[in-house]
């Protein structure tokens, strides 16, 4: 009986799912919108009515249900092969439903946080999607297009180069046979490019790189490509969904017969499937792109500050869409009328198995219909209800309780998702408009908006110093106890070589804790590093809050700010009408004591005061100053002296060397290098000694101030550097005068006659005696024998010199001169 009423109710339910199957097929293109009348999308009543059509076959014996695994009898075997196509089906929706909640709860959500916040991975992210798009240069409707005509001639068994019962549309296609299956190759290059973009990164040589954490990009990349993985459930249906076998006569079963029209018969042909997911590789990468393309939109509006920013966000409906899109086309294509036949063909066995001539009765119905006929299976279920009439009753009664507490169950977990899903969007939204509200609060703050969904700003920044603080206080904590971790971990390590050296299989033991040991430290530094940067972030967000938040301080500052703005004008509009110039006196008063307000006489007696105090204390503190500073003149007075005392001494000896340096300096050929700028340093030395001394008596003008202390430690300075060399070169000057005493000679010896001569001059005893007399009329001489000229502080030309060299020719006063006798006695 309980059988019995099972599947009565079986075929019920399919009936209804059949029902919405039909709807959803007449929907078309507008199959995304569809919804029933307590307006649940078509996928929500889908799972639902699939859900409690796989409860009601738990009430059947499992023994029959599970006998089918490993069984050779073929009805037993078509009864497990349709229950696991039944449940891989539900197991299909249910991801697709799934799959939809995640995107509102999840993956929506973080892509509009992460556009909004402009995060660089996430950016590039939708860049790289774009490109990968953009690289085969055709339009991705163009795409699927092309995809959706190849599916259809493949569908249709047209092969490529046969023409026999080819259609006026496949006319084309036949010409040109690559025109559609060229399309596949496209597809490939998509996959290339999008496999390259969610792969590990690797390096020139193939080998991937350690592993490590993702940025924002990449996990919002890996979690949306992750709600597409659709591939495991829809395998293991398509996999029973081959082993199902129908009998021609019950081909006009109502339930078998309706759902035919929009059966999936693609799913059962490899080729076919293949076309199918290049299709859908397609659609998910259309969806990812106009999902995130939307998300930057919105983003852009939300930040402003641009003209083309946009207005209007994208609603909800707008922003999910793209999914319920692709939802929509993959139930239409791969889904439907897969679950209602499977559910079909599993009532009609287990009528056979319970005695029921299913073929019979439905060859019976087709007598005279030439294939035409309707057997309802309803029909069938009323006659094995019939044979177990007695426990109809009871059992009906259980099941359908059961069923309206499944019903009641299902709707409360529909309404709890949904919930979850709103709830989750109206934080996103919560978020987004007090993030908008405190962007623009300046513009904001006249406004009539309801603020009542906005975050409050002072409890917010309070919750935030709150836990900053509990965070800064954890920190020594966590220091304390992970020095106390280390103690003890160091105890452990020892144990453990101590036990390792007696028994070495515990080497193991102590590798793993080592690498048990390392990841804990680095778990802990990352999280420690983790922390520090939130309570660095966290830290300036509030000064940045406390700096604009209109608090009583603030406003305070503002005004004053504000009120010293006006001043300021008012003080540059009246320096425009009557310029004033401030003396460096008024100056330094204005200094000493900031006038607030106007200058009065109030202000004038409390500068009056300041300077007085000022004066009494400046003498206070000078008196000692001012000991010391006599002192001091009284010590440098006394070394002035000194100074003068040397240098009369070196005065009263110097003139005898200073004839004798004159007088060399004047000869060209003495042989002392370097005397006319030993000469310069000289009298540039003794003049610095002079005025020195003549300023520091007192005597010239110069003010005793820290200028020119400073300039006279100086020229100290380089008096001393410079004392020991000028005398020290004197002394030089004298050995090379000794030298250049005997070259004269020398030369002299060699000028006795204009004729060569070998006569050599005898060496008196005693040595060489100068006379500086002799060397200048020698000098003289030797002057006018070469032809140079008269007076060497004057340059004359070539011709001055021969005008000169001949007058002095023929003056009869110079011709003792041309006696050659004359020059060897010079």
């Amino acid at each position: 009986a309980l059988s019995a009423v099972v599947l009565t109710a079986l075929c019920a339910l399919n009936k209804k799912y059949i029902m919405i199957e039909s709807q959803a097929m007449s929907a078309g293109d507008s199959l995304m919108n569809l919804t029933s009348q307590a307006g649940d999308w078509f996928l929500h009543d889908l799972c639902s009515v699939a859900g409690n059509i796989l409860r009601l076959t738990q009430l059947l014996p499992q023994s029959i249900l599970s006998a089918g695994c490993n069984s050779e009898d073929p009805l037993l075997s078509q009864i497990y092969c349709s229950l696991k196509c039944m449940n891989h089906t539900y197991n299909q929706l249910k991801d697709l439903q799934e799959m939809y909640n995640n995107f509102i709860g999840i993956i929506l959500v973080e892509a509009a946080q992460d556009q909004v916040c402009q995060e660089p991975s996430v950016v590039s992210l939708v860049e790289r999607l774009e490109s990968i798009i953009s690289s085969v240069q055709i339009p991705i409707n163009d795409i699927l297009k092309s995809l959706q005509l190849h599916l259809r001639y493949t569908v249709m068994n047209m092969a490529v180069g046969k023409q026999d019962g080819a259609s006026k549309k496949s006319t084309t296609y036949l010409q040109n046979p690559a025109q559609h299956g060229a399309v596949m190759q496209v597809v490939e290059t998509l996959q290339a490019g999008f496999e390259a973009l969610i792969a590990a990164p690797q390096n020139e040589e193939g080998d991937i790189f350690p592993p490590r954490t993702p940025d924002q990009g990449e996990m919002l990349l890996m979690g949306f490509n992750g709600l597409f993985n659709l591939e495991i459930p829809r395998n293991g249906m398509v996999h029973h969904l081959k082993q199902l076998a129908t009998p021609p006569a019950w081909t006009i079963v109502d339930q078998i017969k309706e759902p035919q029209k929009y059966y999936a018969r693609p799913m059962t042909d490899d080729d076919a499937r293949r076309i199918l997911d290049a299709m859908f590789f397609v659609k998910k990468l259309s969806t990812m792109v106009e999902v995130l393309r939307m998300c930057r939109h919105d983003a852009s509006g939300f930040r402003g500050g641009s003209a083309k920013a946009p207005q209007v966000p994208h609603d909800f409906e707008a922003l999910t869409k793209p999914m319920r899109k692709y939802i929509a086309d993959y139930i239409s294509t791969q889904i439907l009328g897969i679950f209602s036949v499977s559910t079909a063909l599993f009532v009609c066995r287990l009528l056979e198995f319970h005695g029921i001539d299913v073929t019979g009765d439905v060859q019976q119905k087709d007598i005279g219909a030439q294939g035409q006929g309707n057997a309802p299976l309803e029909e069938l279920c009323k006659k094995m209800a019939e044979i177990r009439s007695p426990e109809l009753r009871t059992a009906s009664g259980v099941v359908s309780q059961i069923e309206a507490s499944w019903r009641q169950e299902d709707a409360q977990g529909r309404v709890g998702r949904e919930l979850s899903n709103t709830q989750i969007l109206a934080q996103h939204l919560k978020v987004m408009l007090t993030a908008h509200h405190w962007l623009h609060d300046h513009l904001l703050v006249k406004s009539s908006h309801n603020k009542f969904h906005i975050i409050s700003r002072p409890s917010f920044l309070m919750e935030m110093r709150k836990a900053v603080s509990a965070m800064h206080n954890l920190q020594p904590r966590l220091k304390e106890a992970i020095d106390q971790q280390q103690v003890l971990i160091g105890s452990a390590e020892q144990r453990l070589k101590w036990a390792a050296g007696a028994n070495p299989a515990l080497c193991e033991v102590m590798s793993a804790f080592e690498s048990s040991v390392s990841c804990h430290k680095m778990k802990l530094a990352s999280e420690g590093m983790m922390a520090k940067n939130v309570c660095n972030m966290a830290s300036s967000i509030l000064t940045y809050e406390a700096l604009r938040t209109p608090t009583s301080e603030a406003v305070m500052n503002d005004n004053n700010f504000i009120q010293l703005v006006e001043d300021c004008r008012q003080f540059f509009e009246l320096s425009l009408k009557k310029p004033v110039t401030l003396t460096p006196v008024e100056q330094g008063l204005v200094a000493l004591r900031p006038p607030k307000k106007k200058i009065d006489a109030d202000w004038i007696s409390r500068a009056e005061e300041l300077i007085s105090a000022s004066l009494l204390e400046l003498k206070r503190e000078s008196e000692p100053l001012d000991i010391e500073l006599l002192a001091a003149e009284q010590r440098m007075h006394q070394k002035v002296g000194f100074i003068k005392l040397t240098m009369a001494k070196h005065n009263h000896i110097i003139p005898d060397i200073k004839s004798l340096l004159k007088t060399l300096v004047k000869c060209d050929d003495s042989g002392l290098v370097g005397l006319d700028q030993y000469m310069l340093r000289y009298w540039k030395f003794v003049d610095t000694v002079n005025n020195l001394i003549k300023n520091l008596s007192g005597s010239g003008n110069s003010k005793f101030d820290a200028a020119f202390l400073n300039r006279t430690l100086l020229d100290i300075g380089d008096l001393i550097y410079s004392a020991d060399s000028i005398y020290s070169e004197l002394l030089r000057f004298s050995t090379d005068d000794e030298q250049a005493c005997k070259k004269i000679v020398r030369q002299a010896a060699g000028t006795e006659s204009p004729r060569k001569s070998n006569a050599v001059i005898p060496k008196r005893d005693g040595g060489t005696v100068k006379n500086a007399y002799a060397i200048g009329v020698w000098r003289k001489v030797k002057f006018k024998l070469e032809g140079r000229d008269p007076d060497p502080g004057i340059k004359n030309t070539a011709k001055h010199q021969v005008s000169w060299t001949i007058a002095e020719a023929t003056n009869l006063d110079n011709l003792a001169l041309l006696y050659e006798g004359w020059t060897p006695w010079v």
